[in-house]
């Protein structure tokens, strides 16, 4: 029996199993599951995934297409990654929906990863305080 491979093209393309994604130059939203890439399909006024053609497939795998990451958006009950309040150290929370929820959202501060939240950081700490990450006084 052979290996799949999906899992390890989604790592290697950037995206984790089940995060939607776009295609430049191809319509709609896409996703990884455990075993195929899959298209959004609107179905009247809801929406369901269907298996992506084999085009796709080939135009990654090619890398004659890039993907194009979007925002992430916490679920309830799922963990994120953003800044404790006392020295912008990383720290995992939990989406619960409440105020602080949407205050870290609203400005920017909620992500997918550890990585993410570390790389943004300096950008976000000047945004938010005006000041130089790594500087003496910031």
């Amino acid at each position: 029996m052979g290996k799949n491979l999906i899992p390890i093209i989604a790592k290697e393309l950037g995206v984790e199993i089940g995060e939607k994604f776009e295609i430049d130059r191809i319509e709609g939203k896409f996703r990884f599951n455990q075993f195929r890439l899959q298209t959004e399909y609107q179905t009247g006024n809801s929406f369901e995934w269907v298996d992506a053609s084999d085009v796709i497939y080939q135009v990654l795998l090619m890398g004659s297409c890039e993907i194009i990451k979007l925002p992430f958006e916490p679920h309830m009950n799922e963990y994120y990654w953003t800044y404790n309040g006392d020295d912008f150290g990383t720290v995992e929370s939990y989406w619960l929906g409440h105020c602080i929820d949407y205050c870290k959202k609203a400005c920017g501060c909620i992500f997918r990863t550890e990585a993410d939240a570390i790389k943004a950081r300096p950008q976000k700490y000047e945004e938010l305080t005006g000041k130089e990450w790594g500087c003496e006084d910031g």
